[in-house]
């Protein structure tokens, strides 16, 4: 007597292969309680699939099977349509005597009664499709939606060092442009060609005169000192915004900031 429920069968024994197959390469899977068109629900933290499997036991060929890539929509009529696919992840056919598996797409089986599956095409073992999080799936060797986001991170710290370091050049150029100016000023304004000691270089570099700042007031009259004391403040604040991108204070990469 022939089995009614050996289609059944047939179709419980495929999802439990596909399921144990999904375990042992590292997925968490679930069953739906209720028949709502998903077989089984595989994540790996990355993406959640929905899955629908199609098992069969009769191979073509030795290295192939033929596969109902749709479903029964009236029991009577037997009539048949093709899965959404905004319904489905996946259609992972498994033919149990070959103990193979085939990942499609469900738009790759739209609009198709029956597909053959032949061992080394486009979906045979293609696992890597249940990883690719939010990517066309195009059979190709892409990379993993994680390892995208990593190099973006990296692109990211990359970006944000080299516009610290951007800055320090600035503001760098910015003191050499400074004590320039210092050198110049105090050249045109007092030397007369008169050749400056290395104690005189660094005391211009510093306060744009030869005199440190306790010597001013001898030297200089009210007006003057009043010009070496705003110059004197432009380059403290400048060596203060420089140490400042150094030690990692608004904004250096050290600090992730």
């Amino acid at each position: 007597m022939k089995d009614k429920n050996i289609n059944r069968k047939i179709g419980a024994a495929g999802v439990m292969r596909v399921k144990a197959e999904l375990l042992a390469r590292g997925f968490d899977v679930a069953e739906p309680d209720v028949d709502c068109g998903v077989d089984l629900i595989a994540w790996d933290h990355r993406k959640i699939n929905r899955i629908q499997v199609k098992a069969t036991v009769q191979k073509t060929s030795d290295t192939g099977s033929h596969f109902h890539v749709t479903r029964l929509v009236h029991k009577q009529a037997k009539s048949r349509s093709s899965y959404d696919p905004g319904e489905i992840d996946f259609i992972i056919c498994v033919s149990i005597p070959l103990n193979k598996f085939w990942i499609i797409p469900p738009k790759d089986a739209f609009g198709k009664a029956k597909l053959y599956m032949s061992v080394g095409n486009q979906y045979h073992d293609k696992w890597i499709f249940l990883s690719q999080a939010g990517r066309e799936i195009s059979g190709d060797k892409l990379e993993s939606a994680r390892e995208l986001r990593m190099k973006l991170w990296e692109l990211k710290k990359l970006n944000k060092k080299l516009s610290e370091s951007i800055k320090k050049l600035e503001l760098e150029n910015e003191i050499s442009e400074h004590k320039i100016y210092n050198y110049y000023r105090y050249l045109k304004n007092h030397l007369m060609g008169q050749l400056l000691n290395h104690r005189d270089i660094i005391n211009v570099e510093r306060y744009g005169t030869i005199y440190n700042i306790e010597e001013w007031e001898k030297n200089h009259f009210k007006e003057d000192i009043f010009h070496l004391t705003c110059n004197l403040q432009k380059r403290e604040k400048l060596y203060e915004k420089l140490n400042q991108c150094r030690s990692g204070v608004q904004g250096d990469p050290a600090t992730g900031n």
